[in-house]
């Protein structure tokens, strides 16, 4: 039998392993640890020294901080699940009834909408119109962005944190 030195071996040994890990705000640091430690506990460290394996986490997550920051914020954006249309276009026409449009959206842009998806504010008048656009435009149905929400709500922040130190530093050959 072989030994060797894992993540929950160093730890034990060291609770000071993690100090040098930054995280972005809003990621609880404990949890990423615990993480960390549930998903890597009995795989065999790259580096099995502790102090360089501190330096190293230090390093690694600095090197990283962008892409999770980037990340976690997507768990927190906030949209509806079942549109792929929001937006507000701004219209302004003179007294001959001639105009431009524009306007910023999310999702498609188009002119052919499906009946009672549509959500229109408009301010009457001569000058701007301001209506907003929002629902499903309907090249994607519910069910589908239904099943889609269903596939996203399933990502895991401290898991994929987890997952990528252990590509980092684990040695995976079982």
């Amino acid at each position: 039998m072989n030994s060797y030195i894992s993540i929950l071996g160093l730890y034990s040994w060291d609770p000071t392993l993690f100090d040098t890990m930054q995280l972005p705000d809003g990621i609880d640091r404990q949890l990423t640890i615990d993480e960390i430690l549930m998903r890597c506990a009995d795989l065999e460290l790259l580096y099995p020294d502790g102090d360089f394996m501190k330096y190293a986490i230090g390093h690694w997550s600095k090197a990283n901080a962008y892409n999770f920051e980037k990340m976690f914020k997507t768990t927190q954006l906030e949209y509806n699940p079942i549109w792929n249309k929001d937006g507000t276009i701004t219209e302004e026409t003179d007294t001959t009834g001639n105009g431009t449009s524009t306007g910023s959206s999310k999702g498609f842009n188009s002119d052919s909408w499906a009946e009672g998806i549509r959500n229109q504010d408009q301010t009457a008048g001569h000058g701007k119109t301001v209506r907003t656009e929002q629902g499903n435009i309907g090249v994607t149905t519910t069910q589908q962005m239904i099943r889609e929400e269903r596939d996203i709500s399933e990502f895991n922040i401290y898991g994929y944190i987890a997952d990528r130190f252990k590509s980092e530093f684990c040695i995976l050959v079982y």
